[in-house]
This record gives structure tokens, sequence and C-alpha cells, in this order.
């Protein structure tokens, strides 16, 4: 539903891109920069980019970073991603929306326990390096113990806990 918001917002904006350039255009024949400018993010707003979209050359992993970054810019965490798939990733999207949404959930949730808000980060890196593919991320918060027993922090444990099983049976398939 989320992926299909952005791509009306953006087939409306580039429906209207003629009529934008032309205006941008007499914005800037006259010398009118700051004017450019904010219609510039005025249109980059409605379109619903944003500075730091992912384009990773997958639509799935890209329609996750941009979910996941949106609630970490609602909780006052900082983002910072470097994403690529290789053309020929051989991990399947499924397996990959597994792996990524759930190492993301469980560092949004970390960042969100932080009592100091301005300080809470989220970094994340997909790539490839000497020819596998490479997942990195890193956030703020401290490592914790969970309480005895448990596979979560939070009140009810029998109904979470399980993202790192998930990401650990979607990796065991492809070794």
């Amino acid at each position: 539903e989320m992926m299909e918001e952005q791509y009306s917002r953006v087939e409306c904006l580039r429906h209207d891109m003629k009529n934008h350039f032309i205006a941008l255009d007499n914005l800037i024949q006259n010398r009118q920069w700051e004017r450019a400018s904010s219609y510039l993010g005025e249109m980059a707003e409605s379109g619903g980019v944003e500075a730091g979209d992912e384009v990773t050359g997958s639509l799935v992993i890209d329609a996750v970073l941009y979910h996941k970054r949106r609630q970490a810019k609602d909780h006052g965490i900082r983002w910072q991603c470097e994403a690529r798939l290789p053309a020929d990733c051989p991990v399947k999207e499924i397996d990959l929306c597994i792996i990524v949404g759930n190492a993301l959930d469980n560092g949004l949730e970390a960042c969100q326990r932080l009592s100091e808000k301005g300080r809470s980060f989220i970094q994340v890196y997909l790539g490839t390096i000497k020819k596998c593919l490479f997942l990195e991320v890193r956030n703020s918060a401290d490592l914790e113990e969970k309480p005895a027993g448990t596979r979560t922090w939070k009140d009810n444990p029998g109904e979470h806990g399980l993202g790192l099983g998930n990401i650990k049976a979607a990796a065991a398939e492809y070794n």
C-alpha cells in the first residue's frame, strides 16, 4: 500500500513534469534562485521524494528501506544508508525482505529504548564484498542482556523475539 501511494504521487508529478520544467526555466532565466529552489523542494515533497531515497535495484527492498527510514525519522533516529544490490543477486526478494526488515526492526526497537533521543542512529550497508552479499545494520544502542529465558524485552515474549530466528533461517538457505 505504501509503495502504491508513493508511486501514485510520483506518477502525478511525472505527468506534470513538462509544465514544472517550464516554470523552473522561467525562474532560472529571471535569476530567481531562491524561488526556483523552493519550487524544487515543493516538487520533491509532492512526489514523495526525499533526500537519501534508496535505489537498491529492488523495488521490494527500496520500499522496506523507505518505510524504516520514515520510522527512524518519526522517532528522531538519525538514518544513514548505503544499499546496492547486484543485478544478478542470488538471494530471493522474499528472503531479502525477511533479513533486511527484521534486522532494521531490531535496530529501530533498540534505538527507541534509548533515553537520549537526539543521539540515536541507524547505519545500514547492503552491498557486495568479495562476491558475497553483505548486510550490516549498526545502531547506537548498547548491547543488553535479555531477561533470562526470553527472546525479547517486550512484555509478551511469547508473541515476539522471532526476528533473529527468521533472519538465520533465510540466510541459511544461501550458506
